[in-house]
C-alpha cells in the first residue's frame, strides 16, 4: 500500500465518479458511446477494412442487443484471446476434424482420401480462426481509437459550471471544520475535473510532477502531498487512466498534449479501456491509484458515488472490503437510476450501508449556489447527517433529491 500523508487519508468525504457525471457536458455514457460509435464513427474507423470486420461489427454492435460498450469490449477481448490460442494450435483442429472421417468413409470415400480431406479442413479452420481473431482485434482497436477521440475534448466553461455545484461549494459543507482536501477518484478519461478546478481557482494534485522536460506522472505527487491550511485542494486520481496520460517506450508515464490521437508514436496511451473483462491492476498508474483509493476509504466516513452503477469487479471487491473493515464508512450513490439495493448486491455488502440519491448531477443555478442551497451539496449534507440516524434519510433506502 502507498504510504500517504495523513492530510490526505483522514479526509471524511471521498468522491467517486463515472461516465454519468460527465453526461451533462455532452460526453456519452457507456450505453451512449455504443450508439455514437454505430451512428457516426464505425464507417470512419473501419474504412478500408475487410468485409469480415464489417460483418463482425454489424453482429457485435447490433442495436437489437440490450447492451453497451463495456459488454461489447468484454466479448471482443475474450473472444480474441481464445481464438488466438486455438489458431496457434493445429493439433486442436486436427482433433476436431477427425470427427468427419467416419462420415466421409460412410459415404464411400476411400480412407486415404478421407484423411486428406480432414487435414485440409483442419488447415482451413485454423486459417478461419486466425482471421476471426484478427477481425476482433481490428474492431476493438477501432473502438479504442474512438474512446480517445470522444473523451479527448471537453468544454472548460461547461465543466466549471457543472462542478461549481459540487467542488465549488464544498467550503460551505462544514463551516466549523472546513474541508481543505478533497480526494476525488474517477473512472472517466476526460479532463473535465482538471478544467473545473482551474476555473474555480482550487488547488490540484493529479499525479503529475512539473519539470522543465514536461510533466511526468509519479506516485510522489501523492505521497508528498501537503495540505494548504487556507484553501481547498482537489486530489484527483484517475483510476483507469486518462486521455492525457501516455507511456514511453522505457515505461515512464508522461502527460500528452490535449487532443492527441490514440497511441501517438513512439508513446502509447495508459488507459484501461471500458470493458467488463478482468483488469490488470499490477502496473502503474493503476496499482498506485487503487492503493490510494483503499487508503482513503479505510479512513473516510462517506463515499459519494456519482454517475456509475458500479459494475467493475475489481473496484467492487475493493469497496466491499473497505466497508467490511471500516465500520464508519457509508456510501451514497447519486444518479437518475440510483438503487441502494442494486449497489449493495453488486458490492456484496449490507444494504443499510448504502443510500440511493435519485436525481441528476447537472449544472445548477449560480444564484442558488451562492445562497448555499445547491441540490447536490444539500443531498450530500442530508445523507451525511443520516449516518448516525439523526438525519432525514435512512441508509438502505432511495430518496429523490
Amino acid at each position: 500500500m502507498v504510504d500517504l500523508p495523513a492530510s490526505l487519508t483522514r479526509s471524511r468525504i471521498v468522491f467517486l465518479t463515472g461516465a454519468g457525471a460527465s453526461a451533462p457536458l455532452g460526453l456519452p455514457t457507456t450505453a451512449g458511446f455504443l450508439k455514437r460509435f454505430v451512428d457516426s464513427a464505425m464507417s470512419r474507423r473501419l474504412f478500408g477494412m475487410p468485409e469480415g470486420v464489417w460483418r463482425l461489427a454489424r453482429e457485435r454492435l447490433s442495436q437489437r442487443q440490450p447492451t453497451d460498450i463495456e459488454v461489447v469490449l468484454q466479448e471482443l477481448e475474450a473472444v480474441g484471446v481464445w481464438s488466438d490460442r486455438f489458431a496457434s494450435d493445429f493439433s486442436f483442429f486436427q482433433s476436431a476434424m477427425d470427427g468427419f472421417r467416419p462420415t466421409l468413409m460412410e459415404k464411400g470415400t476411400p480412407e486415404i482420401e478421407a484423411n486428406g480431406l480432414a487435414d485440409l479442413l483442419a488447415r482451413d479452420a485454423q486459417t478461419t480462426f486466425g482471421e476471426f481473431a484478427e477481425w476482433n482485434r481490428r474492431l476493438a482497436e477501432a473502438i479504442y481509437d474512438e474512446v480517445v477521440a470522444c473523451y479527448g475534448t471537453v468544454d472548460s466553461g461547461a465543466a466549471a459550471d457543472l462542478y461549481r455545484g459540487l467542488l465549488g461549494v464544498m467550503d460551505q459543507f462544514d463551516v466549523t471544520d472546513p474541508i481543505r482536501t478533497v480526494p476525488f477518484f474517477t473512472l472517466n478519461y476526460d479532463i473535465a475535473v482538471e478544467h473545473a478546478v482551474e476555473a474555480l481557482s482550487l488547488g490540484l494534485v493529479d499525479g503529475f510532477d512539473r519539470g522543465l522536460a514536461g510533466r511526468k506522472w509519479s506516485p510522489a505527487a501523492y505521497t508528498g502531498y501537503i495540505e494548504h491550511p487556507d484553501s481547498m485542494t482537489v486530489v484527483l486520481v484517475k483510476l483507469h487512466g486518462s486521455v492525457r496520460l501516455g507511456q514511453t517506450v522505457d515505461g515512464r508515464l508522461i502527460e500528452l498534449p490535449q487532443g492527441t490521437h490514440r497511441d501517438p508514436a513512439p508513446h502509447r496511451h495508459a488507459l484501461l479501456y471500458p470493458s467488463l473483462g478482468p483488469k490488470l491492476l499490477d502496473a502503474e498508474p493503476y496499482r498506485t491509484n487503487y492503493s490510494i483509493l483503499r487508503s482513503c476509504l479505510m479512513h473516510a466516513e462517506l463515499c459519494v458515488v456519482i454517475g456509475t452503477t458500479l459494475r467493475d469487479t475489481e473496484l467492487n471487491v475493493l469497496i466491499g472490503g473497505c466497508l467490511e473493515e471500516n465500520e464508519k464508512l457509508y456510501l451514497i450513490v447519486l444518479g437518475p437510476e440510483a438503487s441502494s439495493a442494486d449497489v449493495a448486491d453488486r458490492i456484496g455488502c449490507d444494504p443499510t450501508r448504502i443510500g440511493g440519491a435519485v436525481g441528476r448531477f447537472e449544472i445548477e443555478d449560480p444564484e442558488v449556489l451562492r445562497q448555499g442551497q445547491g441540490r447536490t451539496l444539500n443531498a450530500i449534507r442530508r445523507w451525511w447527517m443520516s449516518r448516525s440516524d439523526t438525519g432525514p434519510h435512512r441508509f438502505g433506502t432511495d430518496v429523490e433529491f
